[in-house]
């Protein structure tokens, strides 16, 4: 006996509804706290049936636009989704090759987000259009649903030009970059350009402590202009520069950092570096455990400036000072920028945010904001 097979017609009076209303909402010809048009007009307008209309309800309800109460109707939410959620959206994905520990700081931030700030914000990972991810789908999807009050990119978002990830209209976004790229989306620098604010900062507490000879660790990048940079910040604080004091490490291979420290610090103690400057989070725990291959004691025999995402801290097995950004304040400000732009408000090119020492970021009111109107 064959097997009878039903056809599903597609839900297009739930779909044209669903549309209707959230327009309505988006346009601002609802506002919260208004009452939807009673379901009985909505039925007669769309010439839909009561299961249709109550199904249509039911994705506004599940995306945030509205919520019901009881027999008093269905209302327009306090907080509907396009003018409080955000996405924080990240190209790779946790785990991969080349995620690296500021991305966990920022998702963990994020995810620590709840009902008591007045917004929510969610995570996409793995958003590139070759990767067919998911999460990609899923947020084009917010994009078209209108979801969304603005997106957060955690690196450069190049990668999606041509997605409506990045030219869907009237969509808010800022990005995690030092330069104004190609894709005219606001930017987040900390540090400034070639992060010379990080460099000129921990300079300056270092000759503060009576430190000549200094070295430098970083990741690989520092070359041209970003070199150059700190090597006038040196000369203007009559420090000699010495080439075999400033060293590269991967942050996907930053046990490496441990052999570079033992080789710059080698010596007697008039000839080795009387300080260093780790400018990466990936690198302080290896560079650290160079220093204490060494049997230099910290801060005696060297002093040791560590870049750092507060709050959370890199492992240190000797005392360093901790210099970096309060990441739940930047992404504070990052929203604060999406809301900007929302409002139609002109915002900078590049936002550059000054790196601030761990006893600046205890009690402190909050790190200050720059608009670097060069950028």
């Amino acid at each position: 006996m064959p097997i009878a097979r039903f056809r599903t017609r597609p839900p297009e009076k739930q779909d044209a509804i669903v549309a209707h209303l959230r327009q309505l909402i988006v346009n601002g010809d609802l506002h919260p706290g208004d009452r939807l048009p009673p379901r009985t007009v909505l039925e007669a307008r769309f010439d839909a049936s009561t299961v249709t209309v109550q199904r249509a309800f039911g994705r506004l309800v599940q995306d945030g636009f509205v919520r019901v109460a009881g027999r008093s109707g269905t209302f327009v939410s306090e907080r509907p989704p396009h003018t409080h959620r955000y996405v924080l959206a990240f190209s790779h994905r946790m785990g991969d090759p080349g995620w690296v520990r500021f991305w966990t700081v920022l998702a963990n931030v994020a995810q620590g987000y709840g009902t008591e700030q007045p917004f929510s914000l969610s995570i996409r990972q793995g958003v590139e259009p070759w990767r067919n991810d998911p999460d990609y789908q899923g947020l084009l999807d917010d994009i078209e649903a209108n979801r969304l009050a603005g997106i957060i990119f955690a690196t450069d978002p190049w990668p999606l030009k041509g997605t409506p990830i990045l030219e869907a209209p009237g969509l808010p976004r800022v990005a995690f970059t030092g330069v104004p790229g190609e894709t005219n989306v606001a930017g987040v620098s900390l540090g400034g350009d070639r992060a010379r604010l990080f460099f000129e900062k921990a300079l300056e507490h270092l000759v503060s402590r009576g430190r000549k000879r200094l070295a430098l660790l970083t990741v690989p990048g520092i070359s041209g202009e970003r070199l150059a940079s700190y090597r006038n910040g040196l000369a203007a604080r009559g420090l000699a520069y010495h080439a075999h004091w400033v060293q590269t490490a991967s942050q996907a291979d930053p046990q490496w950092a441990t052999n570079l420290v033992l080789l710059m610090f080698r010596g007697s103690r008039e000839e080795r570096p009387d300080a260093l400057v780790v400018a990466d989070d990936n690198l302080v725990e290896h560079a650290c455990a160079g220093l204490l291959q060494l049997g230099l004691r910290v801060p005696d025999d060297v002093d040791v400036v560590a870049h750092c995402n507060f709050p959370a801290q890199a492992p240190a097995i000797v005392p360093v000072i901790r210099l970096g950004y309060d990441i739940p304040r930047v992404l504070e400000k990052c929203v604060a920028l999406l809301d900007q732009q929302r409002r139609q408000e002109t915002v900078p090119p590049v936002t550059v945010i000054p790196p601030l020492f761990e006893w600046e970021t205890a009690g402190a009111a909050g790190p200050t904001f720059l608009s670097d109107p060069r950028r």
